[in-house]
């Protein structure tokens, strides 16, 4: 995960912002700013991080999902088949 936000923050740095490809609003701005990397403001800075970790976990959850050969439904909600351990406890619904 660590290379991944490496190489996007470095992507943007040297590539997006000397180019002018981003069209950032300093009035929408916090006003604090990367000045090593052409003013590259804090908030980029937080919303990679973000959507780097987003991905991730994205990723890993479909991958163990495919890997239990579920369909989704029953990945995310479970079965719909009433589980055999309130009937065997002696417990009834009343």
């Amino acid at each position: 995960m660590f290379i991944l936000l490496l190489i996007s923050l470095l992507w943007e740095a040297t590539l997006g912002l000397p180019y002018g490809w981003w069209a950032f609003q300093d009035a929408q701005m916090t006003g604090l700013r990367i000045t090593a990397w052409s003013r590259l403001p804090i908030e980029e800075v937080f919303v990679w991080i973000a959507v780097t970790y987003a991905t991730v976990i994205v990723y890993e959850n479909v991958r163990r999902w495919q890997s239990t050969e579920r369909s989704l439904l029953q990945a995310l909600f479970g079965s719909n088949k009433l589980s055999g351990s309130a009937s065997k406890s002696g417990y009834s619904r009343q």
